[in-house]
């Protein structure tokens, strides 16, 4: 299976080298990038001798036999109804539909029916995929998709991740699939089966020796431990609630004009603050990028201890933001809250702290009030730095 993946990509590769060295007379069959309004057939094409790259605008129709490897992208269906060797990369926005023979396949579409014939590997990515009664594979089947149908027959092994299986064809080789839901009907494999799946699934009259192994249920996992994400997010929000409160009236005791200076400075010097604020936020990837350039560039001897101290600043402010932002808010409503008592000063604490908590972890505006308390306390700090006095 490695030598078949390897001989894709060796082919990718060996075209794009080959791209480089085309000569302009054969350019024309080599890469086509015109997009055809309406239905393109490949029968009113030149003779395609080299590896090719064909983009269409919509619909292409391979009605002639090639004897190439090459690359189709279409926004509409692809149909392949003809003998077409080498490797081929087929995309499309709209359905695949293999009615020929190909060799190698690589296939990206939303649908991709295949009802003639794969001589050796296919590697299929899709939201649905049919293998129809008719469709021989002669090598092995790789598919991702959302709902996938075998009916036809697989010559290699099957292997496949999906939401929703049918199985009513013949794989000669080993079974190997994750999905959802399984639903069997005539069928056959020949080789191993392994099945991990949801649905209840029982084979083991015909096939005793099957592997099948449900899936967890995942959903009820996710919601346990969203649960418990949540009670943790609430306990450790509670604590940091009580401590900010705590520190808030330690810092005031230490400092009882901290918080009014800041609160004065950013009263007085507003739009300064709010403009400092924003310019503080936007510049810290530029001085970050620009600190690490510079010790790049030899002088690491200055820029490294600056980039320490300027990165144990950033985390400071963003760690204290609530902290810094509640504080200086608790300034501003103290006086129309009549706070009189050390009891009372301590509730109203917990209340802004307990309210901003509330805000930053809300689905809807949580991130932006996050981007809003980091934006005021930087305000709050660069002001209080940069403007002495109270005016």
């Amino acid at each position: 299976m490695s030598k078949k993946i390897f001989l894709v990509f060796s082919f990718l590769i060996c075209f794009f080298c080959v791209f480089n060295f085309v000569n302009a007379e054969s350019e024309s069959n080599f890469f086509d990038v015109n997009a055809y309004e309406n239905v393109y057939k490949m029968s009113e094409e030149s003779d395609v001798t080299l590896p090719f790259v064909k983009i269409f605008k919509q619909t292409a129709i391979f009605d002639k036999a090639l004897n190439t490897s090459g690359i189709s992208i279409a926004s509409k269906t692809i149909e392949m109804d003809e003998s077409i060797s080498g490797v081929q990369t087929i995309i499309s926005k709209d359905t695949v539909n293999i009615k020929g023979k190909i060799e190698y396949g690589v296939i990206i579409g939303t649908n991709v029916v295949i009802s003639g014939n794969v001589e050796k590997d296919v590697l299929i990515l899709a939201n649905s995929i049919f293998i129809t009664d008719t469709a021989n594979i002669g090598g092995d089947v790789i598919a991702m998709a959302g709902t996938i149908e075998l009916k036809g027959t697989v010559s290699g092994n099957f292997i496949a991740n999906c939401e929703n299986l049918t199985m009513q064809g013949a794989v000669k080789k080993d079974f190997r699939v994750n999905s959802e839901t399984i639903n069997f009907g005539e069928f056959e494999v020949n080789g191993k089966i392994y099945i991990e799946t949801s649905s209840n699934v029982n084979i083991s009259d015909r096939y005793p020796d099957a592997t099948i192994k449900m899936m967890l249920d995942t959903t009820s996992l996710e919601k346990e431990v969203k649960k418990a994400d949540t009670a943790y997010t609430v306990r450790k929000s509670i604590i940091a609630v009580i401590l900010f409160a705590l520190l808030n009236l330690l810092v005031i005791k230490i400092s009882p004009n901290v918080f009014i200076n800041l609160a004065n400075k950013f009263k007085n010097h507003s739009s300064y603050s709010i403009i400092m604020g924003l310019v503080g936020l936007i510049t810290i990837p530029l001085v970050f990028v620009i600190l690490v350039i510079l010790s790049v560039l030899g002088l690491f001897v200055v820029t490294l201890p600056a980039l320490v101290i300027y990165i144990a600043i950033l985390i400071v402010i963003i760690a204290l933001a609530k902290f810094i932002t509640g504080s200086v808010l608790y300034e501003f409503i103290k006086d129309k809250l009549k706070v009189n008592s050390k009891l009372k000063q301590f509730c109203v604490m917990l209340g802004i702290y307990a309210s901003l908590y509330i805000l930053c972890n809300l689905p809807a505006i949580g991130s932006i009030a996050k981007m809003a308390t980091i934006l005021f306390s930087s305000a709050f700090v660069i002001t209080g730095l940069t403007r002495k006095k109270v005016d």
